[in-house]
């Protein structure tokens, strides 16, 4: 099969990119607000304005000896952000997530550094009510932009928690004390690994907290990262 000059096919891209952008426009991850023609740009600029930027790493750790190597975050869990990720969580704004991921991935440089992505599970309860875990819909983004897999059997929830909401930080390790746990796969696979934790929000930390916990003791290196911190 003859195919097309190298300067017939990228013109060919262009043209696609065109019309999709004219039929389905992009828009803001917060407000809906079309974007313009930057092709890598997820914020309108009156979001962009009113997030409260971290782009980097998070000192702040309610717990001692933390289990991560790293623990990074987008930004403050306030203003435009909080309605971005409320609508993934609980619209199904699943279309959301790519744009989210985007906002991540400068965090972390994949080369050399990650090996896989863990996204923190959700109960099997909590997963068949929502029909899906947020962490993991931005995961998937990440894993296929990197070349790295996303392994979502390898730490599971093995007791449903109550919320988190209204705890202190100290109830809230508690309440997740040994919730989670690794497969017999996932033993198999994550010693020497280098794993990205990732989750969608974190509040006090105690949630990524006991999900590094299981990983390490298991012999992972823990780079741990969530959308925002509240």
């Amino acid at each position: 099969m003859k195919r097309f000059p190298r300067r017939w096919r990228q013109w060919w891209r262009v043209a696609q990119t065109w019309c999709a952008d004219l039929c389905y426009p992009r828009r803001c991850c917060c407000c809906d607000q079309v974007l313009a023609a930057d092709p890598l740009a997820v914020l309108c600029s009156s979001c962009c304005a009113g997030i409260q930027w971290i782009n980097g790493r998070v000192t702040r750790a309610a717990f001692p000896a933390p289990k991560w190597e790293r623990l990074l975050a987008v930004s403050r869990f306030d203003g435009p952000i909080v309605d971005a990720l409320h609508r993934l969580k609980y619209e199904r704004r699943l279309d959301l997530a790519p744009s989210l991921a985007r906002l991540m991935m400068p965090l972390v440089s994949a080369r050399g550094e990650i090996d896989l992505i863990v996204p923190v599970p959700l109960s099997a309860e909590r997963l068949r009510q929502r029909g899906y875990n947020q962490a993991q819909q931005i995961a998937q983004t990440i894993g296929e932009t990197w070349h790295s897999p996303v392994r979502t059997g390898l730490l599971v929830r093995r007791r449903a928690t109550p919320p988190q909401v209204g705890l202190s930080s100290t109830a809230r390790l508690e309440n997740v004390r040994n919730a989670f746990a690794l497969t017999p796969r996932g033993i198999t696979v994550v010693p020497k690994q280098q794993v990205l934790l990732l989750d969608d929000v974190m509040t006090t930390g105690a949630t990524l907290h006991e999900c590094a916990t299981v990983l390490v003791r298991h012999g992972a290196v823990v780079t741990a990262m969530a959308v925002a911190v509240a």
